[in-house]
């Protein structure tokens, strides 16, 4: 799956986002990232229908799961902002610049 996001998409998921928890019927729990699109749109009081990404994750430390997979994308999009910022190519998983 892609998604694709625009730079006039951005403020709002800068400005707007949530951690979200739900219980699946097994009993687990899952926690949510969700990044806003768009500002708030609410056809009923309580029923919010803006656009959203939401990163949802069934780990625990205490359930024996392991956030390295996370913190490696969150890496890999602070790598991200150092290539925007100074106009350098470099994969974002690793920080390395071309040729290593």
């Amino acid at each position: 799956m892609r998604i694709n996001l625009y730079h006039h998409e951005i403020p709002f998921m800068a400005s707007r986002v949530e951690h979200v928890l739900k219980t699946a019927d097994t009993g687990n729990a899952f926690h949510g990232l969700r990044l806003y699109t768009e500002p708030p749109l609410e056809h009923e009081p309580g029923d919010d229908d803006s656009a959203a990404i939401t990163f949802w994750v069934p780990w625990t430390k205490r359930g024996g799961h392991d956030v390295a997979d996370l913190r490696k994308i969150g890496q890999a999009i602070l790598n991200f902002c150092e290539v925007v910022e100074d106009g350098e190519f470099r994969d974002y998983l690793s920080g390395q610049g071309p040729g290593g």
